[in-house]
């Protein structure tokens, strides 16, 4: 898998949850592997090449565990 992570301005993210159930386990593992070492209002894409919907640090739990929220970067129009 390619794993793409960058930091990005909060004002450009919009939430964008899936409201699904699901193995959440083999989520968080997926997450754990792609970003092992998060840092706030990072985002992390687990697919592909800076696809629009990413997951966001959005905090962190008392004992360490990530708080992520899926959602969408929104990016700047390029004006000609």
């Amino acid at each position: 898998m390619n794993y793409q992570q960058s930091i990005i301005e909060t004002n450009r993210w919009i939430a964008k949850p899936l409201n699904l159930k699901g193995d959440l386990n083999s989520w968080v593992s997926r997450m754990k592997l792609a970003c092992p070492n998060p840092k706030l209002n990072q985002v992390v894409w687990l697919e592909g090449n800076n696809k629009s919907i990413g997951y966001k640090v959005i905090g962190f739990k008392p004992n360490g565990e990530v708080i992520w929220q899926r959602g969408k970067v929104i990016r700047p129009l390029k004006l000609d």
